[in-house]
């Protein structure tokens, strides 16, 4: 499984910095001007998460480069539409982005925060507090946004544990937690592996014989069965309780 993970944050920021090099040279600017009219431009884009709609999502298109590059998101995707990037980001806020911090060059500002949004799955609303990080690059006059990160704050994790693998019996199966995710779980060689739809097979590294988790794994996936012994669902935790149910369809 690998919900939440594996986010390619570094990749594309060498890219990114190199292009913001190639800017037109310009008058340099005081720090506090800069500074305001990049904070003009970040509420403009957080205005869109309270409405969503088209007008607001225009004005949020104005303050990007026509090449934003926008990796993050549940998938650790990579993208380079403005408008994508509004819906994939979150479902929404619960606290608007805070803690920031400011890095100001001649032709290029680093803006990184701290913000709670939310996402929807199936029936369960996940919360979760993330990092963004974005870089606005000077266009002629305007400063526009030109690449973007976000990705949930680091946890960390208990270290395996001793199990015996014949307690994996049963934990087989397809899992879903809403209609177009569903987890392939299999068990071979004493080991439990896991892909969730249209990844890559991964394996699930035990802490005891009904708990898991996985590289990169912000929280653990806990098999449960019932009176009988039969799996019948595993839920999946994150550090701060919150859980989302994989029910076993087969």
């Amino acid at each position: 499984m690998k919900l939440l993970t594996n986010l390619p944050v570094i990749i594309l920021s060498g890219l990114c910095l190199n292009s913001c090099s190639n800017q037109n040279t310009t008058v340099a600017e005081s720090p506090e001007n800069i500074k305001a009219e990049i904070e003009k431009i970040l509420q403009t884009q957080e205005n869109i998460y309270g409405s969503h709609n088209e007008e607001e999502l225009k004005k949020f298109a104005a303050t990007c480069e026509d090449s934003l590059v926008f990796i993050g998101g549940d998938d650790g995707g990579m993208m380079v539409s403005s408008n994508a990037y509004v819906h994939d980001l979150a479902d929404g806020y619960t606290q608007r982005p805070h803690d920031r911090s400011y890095r100001i060059y001649n032709n290029t500002v680093i803006v990184t925060s701290v913000h709670q949004g939310y996402k929807l799955f199936g029936k369960d609303t996940l919360y979760l507090n993330a990092r963004s990080s974005k870089v606005f690059v000077k266009d002629g006059k305007d400063w526009k946004m030109a690449y973007v990160t976000y990705a949930p704050l680091p946890v960390i994790y208990k270290k395996p544990g001793y199990t015996n693998p014949e307690n994996f019996a049963g934990y087989e199966g397809y899992y879903t937690v809403g209609p177009g995710i569903t987890d392939t779980v299999t068990v071979s060689g004493g080991k439990v592996f896991s892909s969730i739809t249209g990844s890559e097979k991964a394996e699930l590294i035990p802490l005891d014989d009904s708990t898991f988790i996985g590289e990169g794994y912000f929280g653990k996936a806990v098999f449960s069965r019932n009176a009988e012994g039969k799996v019948t669902h595993y839920y999946f935790e994150w550090t701060d309780g919150q859980q989302i149910n994989f029910m076993k369809t087969k």
